[in-house]
């Protein structure tokens, strides 16, 4: 025999209502009560649907991961881990959407301003340009960047990325402390991951992330082996 919500207000001697915000609003429920409700609901196994929790609060409980890399990759593997252990924890679901071609990436943000069906947009190693900014904003939900090229130019909520310039930095500096001097830059040919060298929101031009990590790499080389005495 299947339990409802007025089994357990009746088992916990709490109305229905009292029920139901300890599920979907805690912060209006004692501790006590809210305990006592979910270790009762846990005994009578009832739960809370998810879609009638995101009908009441208004929101969807879904977060969008938009990504160009392949997920098996390490960093994809890694930004999916990191970002399922927070959402999870926080009753949400994380949607991925792993965008592997020209056609993907054109129609997914053309799609955007009509799906409206997560509460945040996550863009993961993807530089967009201003069209595919203006139609992130349009969603009206926080977006946010994750290794992204000029987010604040292009109105990202929130970011966090790899310091491009200190990398370089590091990586030549490893490398010709080594003893190499002949050195190569492999960098993905992927164009669904990056835009050309476009002009920003305030008309400034700027490089993509790949040519940008590049050309600083080619720097802090030069700089690095400028340091070099002759006698190395």
């Amino acid at each position: 025999m299947s339990v409802n919500i007025q089994d357990v207000a009746k088992a916990a001697k709490v109305s229905v209502s009292t029920v139901s915000r300890s599920f979907t609003r805690p912060e209006l429920v004692s501790e006590a009560t809210r305990s006592r409700v979910l270790r009762i609901a846990d005994e009578m196994s009832f739960s809370i649907s998810r879609s009638a929790t995101a009908l009441k609060s208004g929101k969807a409980l879904r977060v969008a991961l938009l990504m160009s890399d392949h997920i098996r990759l390490w960093f994809s593997a890694s930004v999916i881990e990191g970002l399922n252990q927070v959402l999870h924890a926080d009753g949400y679901d994380l949607s991925i959407f792993q965008i592997s071609s020209i056609e993907e990436r054109r129609e997914f943000f053309d799609m955007l301003p009509v799906r409206r069906n997560a509460d945040a947009v996550i863009v993961a190693s993807i530089d967009v340009d201003a069209q595919e900014s203006a139609q992130l904003a349009s969603t009206g939900v926080p977006i946010i960047g994750i290794n992204c090229v000029n987010p604040r130019e292009y109105g990202f909520t929130a970011a966090v990325g790899i310091d491009d310039d200190q990398g370089s930095r590091l990586v030549a500096r490893h490398l010709i402390g080594l003893g190499h001097r002949n050195i190569v830059y492999v960098r993905t040919s992927r164009e669904v991951s990056v835009c050309s060298n476009v002009m920003t929101p305030s008309s400034r031009p700027v490089w993509n992330r790949v040519s940008r990590q590049l050309r600083w790499l080619r720097r802090k080389v030069r700089t690095a082996l400028a340091r070099l005495s002759p006698s190395c």
